[in-house]
Protein backbone atom coordinates (compact mmCIF):
# COMPACT_ATOMS: atom_id res chain seq x y z
CA UNK A 1 0.00 0.00 0.00
CA UNK A 2 1.30 3.11 -0.71
CA UNK A 3 1.46 6.41 1.62
CA UNK A 4 -1.36 9.10 0.87
CA UNK A 5 1.55 11.63 -0.33
CA UNK A 6 2.79 9.15 -3.08
CA UNK A 7 -0.26 8.40 -4.72
CA UNK A 8 -0.37 9.87 -8.31
CA UNK A 9 -3.39 12.14 -8.30
CA UNK A 10 -4.90 15.32 -9.13
CA UNK A 11 -8.20 16.86 -7.36
CA UNK A 12 -10.73 18.02 -10.45
CA UNK A 13 -13.67 20.32 -8.75
CA UNK A 14 -13.71 18.04 -5.44
CA UNK A 15 -13.31 15.11 -6.64
CA UNK A 16 -9.97 13.11 -6.68
CA UNK A 17 -8.69 11.60 -10.38
CA UNK A 18 -5.88 8.82 -9.90
CA UNK A 19 -3.22 8.76 -12.82
CA UNK A 20 -3.43 5.30 -13.89
CA UNK A 21 -0.58 3.37 -15.28
CA UNK A 22 -1.47 3.13 -19.08
CA UNK A 23 0.70 1.62 -22.13
CA UNK A 24 1.91 4.53 -22.66
CA UNK A 25 3.57 4.39 -19.99
CA UNK A 26 5.74 0.88 -20.48
CA UNK A 27 8.38 2.31 -21.97
CA UNK A 28 10.28 4.66 -18.80
CA UNK A 29 8.71 1.90 -16.85
CA UNK A 30 10.68 -1.19 -18.59
CA UNK A 31 13.53 1.41 -17.84
CA UNK A 32 13.05 1.73 -14.30
CA UNK A 33 12.92 -1.90 -13.50
CA UNK A 34 16.03 -1.99 -15.50
CA UNK A 35 17.35 0.52 -13.50
CA UNK A 36 16.15 -0.96 -10.27
CA UNK A 37 17.53 -4.70 -11.30
CA UNK A 38 21.25 -2.55 -12.06
CA UNK A 39 21.44 -2.56 -8.26
CA UNK A 40 21.57 -6.16 -7.27
CA UNK A 41 23.82 -7.24 -4.75
CA UNK A 42 24.54 -3.66 -4.22
CA UNK A 43 23.52 -2.01 -1.05
CA UNK A 44 20.28 -0.57 -0.58
CA UNK A 45 21.60 2.70 -0.36
CA UNK A 46 23.03 3.01 -3.64
CA UNK A 47 19.59 1.87 -5.09
CA UNK A 48 18.27 4.78 -3.33
CA UNK A 49 20.33 7.68 -4.53
CA UNK A 50 20.04 6.43 -8.01
CA UNK A 51 16.04 6.01 -7.35
CA UNK A 52 16.57 9.99 -6.28
CA UNK A 53 18.28 10.94 -9.17
CA UNK A 54 16.55 11.92 -13.27
CA UNK A 55 15.45 8.84 -14.82
CA UNK A 56 17.87 8.57 -18.29
CA UNK A 57 13.99 9.08 -19.86
CA UNK A 58 11.26 11.75 -19.45
CA UNK A 59 9.13 10.20 -16.90
CA UNK A 60 6.30 11.63 -15.19
CA UNK A 61 7.65 12.41 -11.90
CA UNK A 62 4.50 11.10 -9.46
CA UNK A 63 3.97 7.82 -11.55
CA UNK A 64 7.43 7.42 -11.52
CA UNK A 65 8.05 7.28 -7.57
CA UNK A 66 5.13 5.68 -6.95
CA UNK A 67 6.15 2.88 -9.38
CA UNK A 68 8.98 2.78 -7.66
CA UNK A 69 7.73 2.55 -4.07
CA UNK A 70 6.04 -0.38 -5.29
CA UNK A 71 9.26 -2.39 -7.06
CA UNK A 72 10.98 -1.66 -3.88
CA UNK A 73 8.23 -3.75 -1.82
CA UNK A 74 8.23 -6.70 -4.28
CA UNK A 75 12.29 -6.83 -3.63
CA UNK A 76 14.04 -7.13 -0.38
CA UNK A 77 17.15 -6.42 1.15
CA UNK A 78 19.31 -8.99 2.70
CA UNK A 79 21.50 -8.96 5.16
CA UNK A 80 24.87 -10.38 3.49
CA UNK A 81 28.05 -10.47 5.34
CA UNK A 82 30.97 -13.38 6.17
CA UNK A 83 30.76 -12.93 9.84
CA UNK A 84 28.13 -12.12 11.79
CA UNK A 85 27.68 -8.04 12.29
CA UNK A 86 27.18 -8.09 15.86
CA UNK A 87 30.24 -10.23 16.09
CA UNK A 88 32.27 -7.63 13.95
CA UNK A 89 31.68 -5.26 15.88
CA UNK A 90 32.44 -6.22 19.11
CA UNK A 91 35.43 -8.06 18.26
CA UNK A 92 36.62 -4.86 16.61
CA UNK A 93 35.20 -2.70 19.86
CA UNK A 94 37.29 -5.38 21.85
CA UNK A 95 40.69 -5.25 20.09
CA UNK A 96 40.43 -1.39 19.78
CA UNK A 97 40.18 -1.07 24.10
CA UNK A 98 42.56 -2.92 24.97
CA UNK A 99 45.45 -0.67 21.88
CA UNK A 100 43.83 2.81 22.49
CA UNK A 101 46.81 3.81 20.27
CA UNK A 102 46.04 1.65 17.62
CA UNK A 103 46.06 2.57 14.71
CA UNK A 104 42.44 1.99 12.74
CA UNK A 105 44.47 -0.76 9.95
CA UNK A 106 46.40 -2.28 12.34
CA UNK A 107 43.47 -3.55 14.81
CA UNK A 108 40.98 -4.41 11.59
CA UNK A 109 44.01 -6.01 10.72
CA UNK A 110 44.52 -8.07 13.76
CA UNK A 111 40.60 -8.67 13.70
CA UNK A 112 40.30 -9.97 10.46
CA UNK A 113 42.72 -12.36 10.93
CA UNK A 114 41.46 -13.25 14.51
CA UNK A 115 37.96 -14.16 12.50
CA UNK A 116 39.82 -16.00 9.51
CA UNK A 117 38.23 -13.14 6.88
CA UNK A 118 40.08 -10.19 4.79
CA UNK A 119 39.53 -6.28 6.41
CA UNK A 120 37.49 -5.49 3.35
CA UNK A 121 34.44 -8.54 4.32
CA UNK A 122 35.43 -7.28 8.34
CA UNK A 123 34.29 -4.11 6.84
CA UNK A 124 31.66 -4.57 4.92
CA UNK A 125 30.34 -6.98 7.99
CA UNK A 126 30.68 -4.21 10.88
CA UNK A 127 27.42 -1.86 8.93
CA UNK A 128 25.75 -5.29 7.12
CA UNK A 129 22.69 -5.47 9.33
CA UNK A 130 21.93 -1.08 8.60
CA UNK A 131 18.91 -0.98 6.22
CA UNK A 132 20.94 0.96 4.02
CA UNK A 133 23.70 -1.26 3.78
CA UNK A 134 21.44 -4.42 3.19
CA UNK A 135 22.10 -5.98 -0.41
CA UNK A 136 19.28 -5.61 -2.78
CA UNK A 137 18.14 -9.05 -3.96
CA UNK A 138 15.74 -8.83 -6.99
CA UNK A 139 13.11 -10.58 -8.37
CA UNK A 140 12.37 -12.32 -5.00
CA UNK A 141 8.66 -11.68 -2.95
CA UNK A 142 9.28 -10.55 0.30
CA UNK A 143 7.61 -12.79 3.19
Amino acid sequence: MLAEKLIPARVDRGVVVPFFLTAQDYPWLGILMEEIDRFRGRPRRELGERLRAPMPCATPFMKCRAAAMVLLQLWKAVEDAVVSPVVAREAVFAAAAVRPGETRECVLAEVASRLETSVHDLEVALFADLPNEKIVRTGHCRS
